[in-house]
């Protein structure tokens, strides 16, 4: 689950940053959906966040609101809403980030192994509504889920 927290702008934009919660606040009014422009604007940088790894079409970053003691966000840079809609014209964007997410796990430490998650769906609680991957480690983490 994501949500944002807000920011100070340094500018008259609307500010938002990824975390676990599942609220979203602005800081400022927008007319688009907060959670669509919450991903896209990490992703362009206007808002800053701690970077685990970023290439042409993958960010990775630290969760704000960690669920683990270590906790990464894996986000495409192209818009996809959620697993439910990876097609053939997508899924190579998908493979890319099953290539990238051990180099990135390896990166932060996690020897030991780790969970990858996503969340589609009310149900599944998934409040951003762009596909996101959470890397959870860091410890043994619970078997139980739901």
């Amino acid at each position: 689950m994501l949500s944002a927290q807000p920011v100070r702008p340094s500018s008259k934009k609307s500010v938002f940053v990824i975390s676990s919660l599942d609220t979203f606040s602005a800081i400022s009014p927008i007319n688009v959906a907060p959670a669509l422009r919450s991903a896209s604007i990490i992703i362009s940088g206007d808002i800053p966040s701690n970077k685990a790894y970023e290439d042409d079409q993958i960010l990775a970053f630290y969760d704000i609101n960690p669920q683990a003691p270590v906790h990464i966000v894996v986000i495409p840079k192209q818009h996809i809403q959620s697993a439910n809609e990876v097609n053939s014209f997508n899924s190579p964007i998908i493979a890319k980030i099953f290539e990238a997410i051990p180099k990135i796990a390896e990166k932060a430490g996690l020897s030991n192994g780790y969970r990858v998650i996503t969340n589609i769906g009310d149900d599944g609680c998934q409040s951003v509504h762009h596909l996101h991957f959470h890397i959870l480690g860091g410890t043994k983490l619970a078997e139980k889920l739901g």
